[in-house]
């Protein structure tokens, strides 16, 4: 009866460094997913950040400009209404699609609910400049825009042959002004409310940072480990050769 031939302890260690390279494998790509979704995550807040920055940015300028030329312009239009009122309208525009643009922003990128108190405000300061519009001058921007008017100064000549109302003007404007005030209130108390993103990235870049350092121990083991058993392998196939000859 042959004997049976164990298994040597050069056969026993190379198995056993195949079952830890392949672990080590699996390690590697459960790591290598984790890291890749740590780098989006990680690019997102990055650009979380600029976007609130740049707004935080934006509006602090339109404070200092359109917003406040708007006050200012309105005692030259209120002068000779309306005829005077070019810039003040102009200051109209501007704060109106500014406005959409703080919409647009807030919801799409800041995932601001429609029913959150700043959306309101938004809405409620552009309905307050519409209706400047339709009813002081008397010239809604429907209107407008079906008579291909494409500039403040075409709007103030037109709405000049209206039957235009200073004194809904001034009673509107009142309500501008306190409703433009409530809104950058609304702003900057969303703006403190907001959780600080740059805690949130740094958090992020330590667990992002860990996964990296994971990822090249494990790819530098498994290359070692590979190349151990190669080692090996080799050994045997040249002892091997040498029995054989």
């Amino acid at each position: 009866m042959r004997r049976r031939k164990l298994p040597s302890l050069r056969h026993k260690s190379v198995k056993r460094l195949v079952v830890f390279s392949l672990f080590i494998t699996g390690l590697f790509g459960l790591n290598s997913y984790y890291y890749s979704l740590a780098e989006n995550k990680l690019s997102m807040t990055i650009e979380n950040i600029e976007s609130f920055s740049a707004l935080k940015s934006t509006i602090v300028i339109d404070k200092l400009t359109i917003f406040s030329q708007l006050a200012t312009n309105v005692n030259t239009c209120t002068m000779e209404f309306p005829l005077e009122c070019e810039l003040y309208f102009t200051s109209l525009l501007q704060i109106r699609n500014r406005l959409m643009d703080y919409r647009t922003v807030l919801v799409d990128t800041f995932d601001l609910s429609t029913d959150d108190k700043l959306y309101s405000s938004t809405n409620e300061v552009t309905e307050l400049i519409d209706s400047v519009a339709s009813d002081a001058f008397n010239l809604s921007f429907d209107k407008a825009k079906s008579l291909n008017i494409a500039t403040a100064k075409d709007y103030i000549y037109a709405s000049a042959k209206q039957n235009v109302n200073i004194d809904q003007f001034s009673s509107l404007n009142e309500k501008l002004a306190t409703s433009i005030d409530t809104l950058f209130e609304d702003i900057d108390k969303w703006i403190s409310n907001q959780d600080s993103p740059i805690t949130e990235l740094s958090d992020q870049i330590y667990f992002f940072n860990n996964l990296y350092l994971v990822l090249i121990i494990s790819e530098t083991v498994l290359f070692l480990t590979v190349c151990f058993i190669d080692v090996l392998n080799n050994n045997l196939i040249a002892r091997n050769a040498e029995v054989e000859s």
